[in-house]
Order: structure tokens, then C-alpha cells, then sequence
């Protein structure tokens, strides 16, 4: 079979050797990956590869009917016609070519391939001869419909993002508009407590003491008994007086105003602040915000082991923790510092854009959370107060609840369990022996004729 003839597209009478040379230079270009179309000086289609013969009549309107390009032959009879009959999608640009210059951003355009929109960077880069005139184009095409999209999913991401940063600022804000009436109103409800569970232990010394000094009236003509009153009285006494210096020492803290429209923490014993932090930036920082706390001292730990290394040995108040460690993460602390039942308040240091994280570390035991950028001397300074406070709140009430849970069983003179924890063993006791069928035996005590003493002096006399 004979093979068919090589398309000649050369006018008639050009030069074999210029010919040959063209046929070569168009081999080339028509076997480009990307989309290349190269124009005379006349816009009229020079060379192209076959990728870019895709994108001919990629619009209504152009075919037979119209003088256009026939899908039916081969791609090669493109060649030499109009860049505008071609490629009808770009002839609204046509006027526009001479403007764009090598290096340019050209311009964007959607073209409808097979019945889908796809957007495409046209570059454009003029042909120039020896004496700078203009002798054609080179227009390459960049398929950038997926980089659109992922830049469209970003900006949504970005958006959504932002307004989700937004949303945990304004409720971070109105926490800490929130925290300090939060403190103040937990600082009450121990103060109640505290009262109430002062007047329940003054109530026997004061009975004490009124029995004491109502039994003195009686035996006046006694000397002995008046002096063994006195004692008694003054015995009452101190364990009053200790109990008003158990009042007297609630701790505070005191704010004084600092220059610079800040202020100056002062406390009543020395605070020992753990920083965990793998930046010495950020340390640095740190310690130039603290470095006027005489009573604050800083150390340092850079990873998880080197955490509980330093805790195992030396008491902390409070510890910085950043959440990229060089080991894992700050969550990671925290997890372990509540399986080995290590009470200390953690602050976290997150980064810019690390909120979320910070929800997380609080949910997981944060005291608070304060962002990088947001560390200057006044955030400090209020952090430190708040965090301190919250956990010596938390301590008191816990001591305070353990306080009143031995004062519900126990009598506060005696120290003897009192009738309501008799009642409660008992009941229990009572169930188990019911529900094993075994014997229970009760042994009760009573003192020879000590209701004589409560009926001859009265209950405080007998107490």
C-alpha cells in the first residue's frame, strides 16, 4: 500500500531548504505535552501541537457551516488559517495580543471542553526578528481549573477558619470578663463555708465557757473549783482565739499599679513557675516579662522527661506549657500529669491560630490558655492571678468539704464519732449481716453514773 502524501501547506514556489526546516520546526512543535499555538504576523495559526488542536471550535458555532475546521481531517489543516475562525474563544483576545510580553501573567479564560467548563492561563510571548520587528506570537495554554478549585476550598477553609477564631476570641474575652466574678463569687462561697463550719466548732467552746462561768456562780465560796474554772475558761479561750487566727489567715493577693498602663503582681510567698518551651525566644521573652518579680522564680524544662524529672524533685506553683514539644505535645503532660495524680495548674502558651488546641487543653485540665502573641506584661500579670487564685479556691473548698464531712460524724470535743455516724455504720452493717446471713454482735459502752454530772451541772459541764 502506498502511504499517503505529506500535507503540504507551504504556498507555492517557497524554498525546498526553508521548507524542510519549517516541516522539521512544526514536528516539533506538534509534538509539545501542553497545549502551544504559534501565530504568523498575520494572527493566522503558523504551528501547533496536537494537544492544542483540542481546544479548536471549542464553542458553538464554528464548523463547516462557517468556514471553520472540520473535526473529520487532520489537525494539520488548522494551519494557516485566521487564529479567530479556529479559535473562536479567543478572538474576543485577538486585539489584545500585542500587549502581552514574555514574562507577563497573561490572561485567564473558561473553555467548554467536551460539554465541561475548564479554566486555562493563556500565556502569551511575541516572536521578534533581528531588527525587534514583530513576526508572529507563541500562545501556550495552562490547564488551572484545579488550582482554582483548591484555591476556592482554601478560601472557604480560610473563611470558615477565621470565623471559627473569631467566635473562641469573643468567647475567650467574655470569659475573662466573666472570671473575675466567677473567683470573687467561689472566694464567697468559701468565706460561707468557712463560716459556717467556724461557728459550728465556736459553738462548744462557747458553751464551754458559758457553763464554766455559770458553774462559777455557784461554787463561789469554793477556791479549788473556781481555780479549776478558771482553767477551763481560759482553755476555751484559745481554742476561740485559734479559731479567729484560723480566719485571719485567708490568703490574698494584692495588685498595685505598674507603669506603662499595667500592673505589678505582688504576692505573699515566693511562686516557683515551670516553663516548658523548646524556643529560647519565647523563654527569653518570658523571663524579661518576669524579671522584675522578685518573688517569681522561673525554671525551664525543654521536653516531657526532662517535665517530670524536674516535679519529682522540686515543688512548682505553676507551670507554662507550650504544645509542640520536642517529645509530643502539651496534651500529652497532661494526660500524664492527671494519671500520676499530680495537682499542679498547667497554663497553656499556644501559638497563632492554635484555639482550638487550646479548648482541648482545657477540657483536658488547662487551667487557662494565653496566646503567644498576646504574652506581654498586664496578660501575665492577670493569667498568673487568675490561675493562682482558681487553684487555691479549689483547695480550700476541697479541704473545707473534708472538713465538714469529719465534722457531720465526728464530735469536735472528743474527736469520738458522733450519733449520726453510729447510725449510718450500723445500717450498714445491719444490711451486710442480712444479706450473708451471719450473727452481729453490738457492744455498747456507758460510763457509771455520768448522768449524774449532766443532770447535777448541766450538758456543758459534762462535755
Amino acid at each position: 500500500m502506498s502511504s499517503k502524501p505529506a500535507l503540504n501547506t507551504e504556498r507555492p514556489g517557497a524554498d525546498p531548504l526553508r521548507s524542510h526546516q519549517k516541516d522539521r520546526y512544526r514536528s516539533i512543535i506538534e509534538n509539545l505535552p501542553n497545549p502551544v499555538i504559534v501565530l504568523d504576523s498575520d494572527n493566522r495559526v503558523d504551528a501547533l501541537s496536537r494537544t492544542a488542536a483540542a481546544f479548536a471550535c471549542a464553542s458553538a458555532g464554528c464548523g463547516k457551516s462557517s468556514g471553520g475546521y472540520d473535526s473529520g481531517k487532520p489537525f494539520q489543516y488548522l494551519l494557516r488559517k485566521p487564529v479567530g475562525m479556529v479559535f473562536p474563544w479567543i478572538s474576543g483576545d485577538i486585539q489584545s495580543l500585542d500587549r502581552f510580553r514574555a514574562g507577563d501573567n497573561g490572561f485567564e479564560k473558561r473553555i467548554e471542553l467536551d460539554g465541561v467548563a475548564r479554566n486555562f492561563r493563556v500565556l502569551v510571548s511575541e516572536v521578534l526578528d533581528a531588527f525587534g520587528k514583530r513576526r508572529g506570537s507563541v500562545i501556550a495554554l495552562d490547564d488551572i481549573t484545579e488550582k482554582r478549585q483548591a484555591e476556592i476550598a482554601l478560601r472557604e477553609t480560610t473563611e470558615n477558619l477565621r470565623k471559627n477564631i473569631d467566635e473562641l476570641q469573643r468567647a475567650n474575652q467574655k470569659i475573662l470578663k466573666q472570671q473575675k466574678a466567677v473567683i470573687e463569687e467561689e472566694r464567697l462561697k468559701v468565706l460561707l463555708q468557712m463560716a459556717g463550719a467556724t461557728a459550728h466548732e465556736l459553738n462548744q467552746p462557747l458553751m464551754a465557757l458559758l457553763g464554766n462561768i455559770e458553774l462559777m456562780t455557784w461554787e463561789k465560796d469554793d477556791s479549788e473549783k473556781l481555780v479549776d474554772r478558771a482553767k477551763k475558761i481560759e482553755k476555751a479561750g484559745k481554742r476561740i482565739a485559734d479559731m479567729v487566727k484560723k480566719i485571719q489567715t485567708i490568703r490574698h493577693y494584692e495588685l498595685k499599679p505598674y507603669a506603662g498602663d499595667s500592673h505589678l503582681l505582688e504576692f505573699d510567698r515566693k511562686v516557683h513557675i515551670l516553663a516548658v518551651d523548646d524556643s529560647d525566644s519565647d523563654i527569653d521573652h518570658l523571663e524579661a516579662l518576669l524579671a522584675d518579680r522578685k518573688q517569681v522564680h522561673l525554671s525551664r524544662a525543654h521536653d516531657i522527661r526532662e517535665v517530670f524529672r524536674f516535679i519529682s524533685k522540686t515543688p512548682v506553683d505553676l507551670i507554662f506549657l507550650d504544645y509542640l514539644l520536642p517529645s509530643g505535645t502539651g496534651l500529652d503532660v497532661l494526660k500524664k500529669l492527671r494519671e500520676e495524680g499530680r495537682d499542679v495548674p498547667v497554663i497553656f502558651i499556644t501559638g497563632q491560630g492554635d484555639e482550638m488546641i487550646a479548648s482541648q487543653a482545657i477540657n483536658s485540665g488547662a487551667y487557662d490558655y494565653l496566646p503567644k502573641v498576646n504574652v506581654t506584661r498586664e496578660s501575665l500579670n492577670r493569667v498568673i492571678k487568675n490561675t493562682l487564685d482558681k487553684f487555691r479556691l479549689k483547695k480550700e473548698v476541697e479541704a473545707m468539704m473534708e472538713k465538714l464531712a469529719e465534722m457531720t460524724i465526728r464530735d469536735e470535743l472528743t474527736h469520738l464519732y458522733n450519733r449520726r455516724y453510729f447510725m449510718e455504720v450500723f445500717e450498714r452493717e445491719t444490711a451486710a449481716f442480712q444479706r450473708y446471713d451471719t450473727q452481729l454482735v453490738l457492744c455498747m459502752m456507758d460510763l457509771d453514773h455520768f448522768k449524774n454530772i449532766n443532770d447535777t451541772y448541766g450538758h456543758p459541764a459534762g462535755e
